[in-house]
């Protein structure tokens, strides 16, 4: 029988959670060993003895996978909410943000006659970062050519969480996607 978890107790216990995964640098860790670390939340009396109270023992693990893990995955994969010194230290120092929101990750910067059209995603999920960006040069070739647009930039910017990426895998990915004239930025 689940009771309803007060917000104070809620808080208290993401807290708690979100500190431990930093501690280990949950999202640089492998499956096994975050399967392990789950675990011992799970069976941690602050944490899952806790938990337990309002859900019930048996969704104990569930509530700390999908309330507390995902959330924070999310909240460290989040790119910032402007990206313009990115974006100026691949596309020139007098980057402007000109519209940070047309479509669902895209966000245009201007320098000069450039218009540099960005797409966030996760390091993960880089293709569809990726094909975010080329639906949306293709929803708006028109548009992006007027308004003295001399050639525009197309730029991925994806967040690693922590995630290590072996500086091949990284060469790799950038001159992958070099052959199609996008830069990529990993943060």
């Amino acid at each position: 029988m689940s009771v309803a978890m007060p917000s104070e107790v809620r808080a208290e216990i993401r807290e708690l959670v979100f500190r431990r995964l930093d501690a280990v640098n949950y999202l640089a860790q492998g499956r096994v060993e975050n399967g392990r670390f789950m675990e011992q939340l799970a069976v941690d009396p602050k944490v899952g003895g806790r938990i337990a109270e309002y859900t019930g023992k048996e969704r104990v693990k569930t509530y700390i996978k999908d309330a507390l893990i995902n959330r924070y995955a999310k909240e460290k994969t989040k790119p910032p909410s402007d990206l313009t010194s990115t974006v100026a230290g691949i596309a020139g120092k007098d980057v402007v943000r000109v519209d940070g929101g047309t479509s669902k990750g895209i966000s245009l910067y201007r320098d000069g006659e450039t218009l540099v059209v960005v797409s966030c995603g996760t390091l993960m999920k880089w293709e569809t970062a990726l094909r975010k960006l080329l639906e949306y040069m293709g929803r708006n070739r028109d548009r992006l050519q007027h308004g003295g647009v001399r050639r525009s930039m197309l730029l991925l910017v994806l967040m690693t969480g922590g995630k290590k990426i072996s500086s091949a895998d990284e060469d790799l990915l950038e001159r992958s996607l070099e052959a199609i004239q996008v830069k990529v930025r990993l943060l």
